[in-house]
């Protein structure tokens, strides 16, 4: 305590309390480990013989889930696209499925295409527990969440793939490199072979042609506009530039002399000249959640977004308030943002930043009746930093 002043607060009230100690760190696991241990000798597993005697056993039984392997890849050419799945069952037989897409489409959907059909296929051969591998590690991956699925010409098969693994029990997705996924490739390939490969007579592979997307079969979600439920701001605004003989209050005219209404719409007047564009509250959520979490995907603090987003021309009174309450909401600037320094509690003041350094004194008295000795005072002397009390008594 007394060589590093730093020490001080709760951390030096613990390290006081705990120095008559001898501690010692043992880690956690080895603690479970050790437990584990001691129960199971002292509860071994009983077994019931063929003669009536009870005899110990060290076996544990095993219950496993039978996996179905599914694989699958894409070939792309500038003529047409390809998909190749490989299903293996439980029992070790496998499947292969060669289809040709007979429809326009990017590298990513036909990877998305692929797994679909196998995704289709396995269902109707009662498969509840699945092992997806691929080598397309932006499909893998948006699949299993660790990215977002932001291209609208992905969206509607990322769904649909969604909607397929709810159907069933277990579902593990695991990116594999190309050359452990060789048997998906060459599927792919012989969709658009027109001489069979080698080793093809030797395999049974199922030829389709597929004419259109998976996709096509989603029901269409008809999307309405949705009127602001906020009170609007700009009202008393616009109203006043359309009719200023109206009867308004002195602040909102004096408001009005900064914004001005061009074709029905409000904007306000920069400093240099320019205009900025009135939004509402509603429509201020949806142009801070673009450029803060956009397709930039910046996540920069309230004033350096402030000063972007008025360089884009828009305006609305709590700008700045709005965007550092929706800056503080963000999950991924809290999981990645700096850590955060500051206490979790308010921080006392210490008057003395060193043990001894300055005390406090108090008298009490006079205190009727007095002691034996005809001591009828008491001084108290509280240290700033310890809270030591030193108490001496008068007469």
């Amino acid at each position: 305590m007394l060589t590093r002043p730093i020490t001080r607060g709760r951390v030096g009230k613990w390290a006081l309390a705990l120095v008559e100690f001898a501690l010692q760190y043992v880690p956690q696991k080895a603690v479970k480990g050790q437990t584990l241990v001691d129960f199971l000798a002292d509860h071994p597993p009983i077994q019931v013989a063929g003669d009536g005697e009870q005899e110990e056993v060290g076996e544990v039984a095993y219950i496993g889930v039978t996996l179905w392997f599914l694989s699958f890849d894409r070939s792309k050419t500038s003529q047409a696209a390809r998909a190749g799945i490989a299903i293996r069952l439980p029992q070790g037989v496998e499947t292969q499925l060669a289809v040709h897409l007979g429809f326009t489409c990017s590298n990513n959907q036909a990877e998305y295409e692929a797994l679909i059909i196998g995704m289709k296929v396995l269902l109707p051969m009662g498969a509840r527990s699945v092992e997806i591998n691929g080598d397309s590690q932006l499909v893998i991956k948006q699949v299993a969440g660790e990215y977002r699925c932001e291209s609208e010409h992905l969206v509607r098969h990322h769904l649909l793939v969604c909607s397929l693994i709810t159907q069933f029990d277990e579902v593990s997705i695991r990116y594999v490199p190309r050359l452990k996924n060789q048997t998906a490739n060459s599927l792919a390939q012989v969709a658009s072979s027109l001489r069979p490969m080698e080793d093809c007579l030797k395999r049974t592979i199922v030829l389709q042609k597929q004419l259109v997307s998976s996709v096509l079969d989603l029901d269409l979600v008809e999307v309405n506009q949705v009127e602001d439920t906020q009170p609007d701001w700009r009202t008393l605004l616009i109203q006043f530039l359309r009719d200023p003989s109206l009867n308004m209050d002195k602040k909102t005219k004096y408001r009005a002399l900064r914004y001005v209404l061009v074709g029905g719409d409000l904007f306000k007047k920069g400093k240099d000249g320019l205009l900025l564009k009135c939004v509402s509250l509603n429509e201020s959520m949806v142009i801070m959640a673009e450029v803060h979490e956009g397709i930039y995907d910046s996540h920069q603090a309230g004033p350096k977004m402030r000063w972007l987003i008025r360089r884009h021309g828009y305006y609305w009174p709590t700008i700045l308030s709005d965007y550092i309450k929706y800056a503080k909401g963000c999950q991924a600037c809290q999981r990645h943002g700096p850590i955060q320094r500051a206490p979790a509690v308010e921080l006392n003041p210490v008057v003395k930043p060193w043990p001894f350094r300055g005390w406090a004194m108090d008298l009490i008295g006079k205190v009727t009746p007095p002691a034996i000795k005809g001591h009828c005072f008491i001084i108290l002397a509280t240290d700033y930093f310890t809270k030591w009390v030193e108490a001496v008594p008068m007469r």
